[in-house]
């Protein structure tokens, strides 16, 4: 058993280009015989009907306009980059803000210090001043100085405390004791 013909082929059927087994197949088909007889039914009731006639001139216009109306009644959603652009631009601002304000919140770490240290070596443990060759020298130049001369290259006395303040604790032991031997033993 063959298919039946489908729309198409009803049609070629009428205008006599179908092709001969599937022609042969609407000859012998009653149900497909029936169709195409009432397609060409229809077809012969247009033709008889004559010509349609023109519309009005002002049919256009009229129909022009009722299409401008319905199209701009039924507006079509904007496209999604021209409607998210607005909040992605606040959402972008909101965040920079927020970055800056905790960055700006934010203390400073405060410089980190170092320890001090130690020096390695101390003057308790550098050479006495008796095997020391540069003392020797400074001995040998002073001894050239004058009382008032020597007195003017020495420094002021805030010179001297802000040395003597910058010294650890165990420095400042160290030259009280350097002091001490070179006085001869004062305690």
């Amino acid at each position: 058993m063959t298919k039946h013909l489908s729309p198409e082929e009803t049609i070629d059927a009428l205008e006599a280009t179908l092709a001969a087994d599937r022609a042969a197949h609407a000859a012998d088909c009653g149900a497909c015989g029936a169709q195409s007889e009432e397609l060409r039914a229809v077809m012969r009731d247009v033709v008889d009907s004559g010509a349609v006639p023109e519309p009005s001139p002002l049919f256009w216009d009229v129909l022009q306009h009722r299409v401008r109306a319905a199209t701009a009644a039924e507006s079509l959603p904007a496209p999604l980059w021209r409607r998210s652009w607005k909040p992605a631009v606040a959402l972008s601002a909101i965040a920079a803000t927020a970055f800056f304000a905790v960055l700006l919140r934010t203390p400073a770490l405060p410089p980190t210090t170092a320890p001090p240290v130690e020096p390695a070596v101390t003057i308790a443990d550098a050479v006495s001043v008796e095997e020391d060759y540069a003392w020797d020298l400074v001995v040998n130049l002073a001894a050239n100085l004058s009382h008032d001369d020597a007195h003017e290259l020495a420094p002021t006395g805030s010179a001297s405390a802000v040395l003597v303040e910058n010294m650890t604790p165990r420095e400042r032991e160290a030259l009280v004791k350097l002091i001490q031997r070179e006085m001869g033993g004062l305690e």
